[in-house]
């Protein structure tokens, strides 16, 4: 094993340089997440720089015409405009990862079958091809992830060996989106060697086709690392997840899609008996009810959240609250639903 080096266009990477790269980003999840962790164990005592698992990732292109500094922002927008394009019709698909390997200057996960990995680098270079000509194109080997570079020469038999015992050695991850990333490797220390640590910062997201209708994304909450994607899947295991009073605030909210419902009139729909003091206690334990079981599913309530007029409002999508009302009006409580607030079983009766 040898030390690891990253070259662009035929030359040594050197410190500060940025380039562009196409990426699929698996989910450090589950199954993959306890392989990551096994293989990390292998390596320790190994002089391998794991591969943070924000940054872990299966290549699929490079753009090399020029750094990332002498791609023009016109060249990005139609590198982006053309990855839209040409993966309009390319559907999303499961990859095994597995078995680790000890490689030259790292360790990886090999990644298999190679028929729709291979068929989406072929897409991605289309779209390359078209938007940003150069006089050379990356080589790609076959596909896998990389867990860690090493960072000094040393025999890798002892490694090899140690992963070879990794049970299970596989694991499956959904291969659902394209990243457009700009890379930078960095100089940093790893007992005292000179190693080089991937970073990157994100371009464009290009989402593939969903399989199945129900994982579709509906609507996306921004404002975090990663913007969440509610798809119809998840909206329904939201509304299972509540409480009562969590059902009858997401209700009242999606009453009225593209509005903006404040707290006091979720309290008086939550509570339509009580007194104002009450209705406002009832109504937080509903909020509070829906912000633990968006945190649960991801990051938050499906639902633009304000609080800029002197109380917090929600706003729901039309689809969204398409999606939610369905839920709660089958679901096993609703009944019980309309004897606290008589109105629902109205509303609910109500044609779209």
């Amino acid at each position: 094993m040898e030390r690891y080096q990253p070259v662009f266009r035929g030359k040594p990477w050197t410190e500060g340089l940025r380039v562009l790269h196409i990426y699929a980003v698996p989910s450090f999840e589950g199954d993959l997440a306890r392989l990551i962790y096994r293989c990390r164990r292998a390596m320790d005592g190994t002089p391998i720089l794991p591969t943070s698992e924000d940054f872990l990732h299966i290549t699929l292109d490079v753009v090399t015409a020029a750094d990332s500094s002498g791609v023009t922002e016109r060249q990005r927008a139609d590198l982006v405009s053309a990855l839209r394009d040409e993966l309009a019709d390319v559907t999303a698909f499961d990859l095994t990862l597995g078995s680790p390997l000890a490689v030259r200057s790292g360790v990886i996960l090999d990644a298999h079958p190679d028929d729709e990995i291979d068929d989406l680098r072929q897409h991605v270079r289309y779209a390359l091809a078209r938007a940003v000509r150069s006089d050379r194109y990356y080589s790609a080997p076959a596909a896998h992830l990389s867990l860690g570079y090493a960072y000094r020469d040393r025999n890798g038999d002892q490694l090899a060996e140690a992963l070879r015992q990794v049970r299970p050695s596989h694991a499956t991850t959904r291969i659902d989106a394209v990243h457009l990333v700009d890379v930078l490797f960095q100089e940093a220390y790893a007992d005292g060697h000179p190693a080089w640590e991937l970073t990157w910062e994100p371009v464009a997201e290009i989402r593939l086709r969903s399989a199945d209708p129900d994982d579709e994304t509906v609507w996306i909450q921004q404002g975090y690392s990663n913007d969440r994607r509610w798809t119809a899947r998840l909206l329904r295991r939201y509304a299972d997840g509540l409480g009562p009073e969590g059902k009858l605030v997401t209700w009242r909210i999606c009453a009225t899609p593209g509005e903006p419902v404040g707290t006091a009139d979720l309290g008086a729909f939550v509570l339509p008996a009580g007194t104002a003091k009450e209705q406002r206690a009832r109504a937080s334990v509903g909020a509070r009810q829906g912000h633990k079981q968006g945190r649960a599913l991801g990051y938050g309530m499906p639902f633009e959240k304000a609080d800029g007029t002197g109380q917090v409002t929600y706003t729901a999508t039309p689809e969204v609250a398409r999606i939610l009302t369905d839920a709660i009006r089958s679901s096993a409580d609703f009944a019980h639903l309309c004897r606290i607030q008589p109105l629902l079983h109205d509303q609910a009766a109500a044609p779209a």
